[in-house]
């Protein structure tokens, strides 16, 4: 799974605010989380205030996510943990 910007924000939304996102288009919205869903990311939950919920591979996903360091600049900017290049 490649995250979109919308995928992440929802992941990221869900694991820090425990209350509904408001979004204007549901449609895109209901799609991002159901591809979440299919992931295992997260799941339905009639018991939180969002509807949704993250499940344990979604809450191992956000601190890999947040746990990623910056960039490095050498001569190019450098993924430190593989050191290449990113364009």
């Amino acid at each position: 799974m490649k995250l979109s910007p919308l995928n992440l924000n929802i992941l990221l939304h869900l694991y820090a605010i425990a209350e509904p996102m408001h979004h204007p288009d549901l449609i895109v919205y209901t799609e991002a989380k159901e591809e979440l869903i299919f992931h295992g990311l997260i799941r339905y939950d009639h018991e939180s205030p969002n509807s949704y919920s993250m499940t344990k591979k979604g809450i191992a996903f956000v601190h890999l996510i947040l746990s990623t360091p910056l960039p490095q600049k050498l001569d190019a900017w450098i993924d430190p943990r593989t050191k290449e290049i990113i364009e």
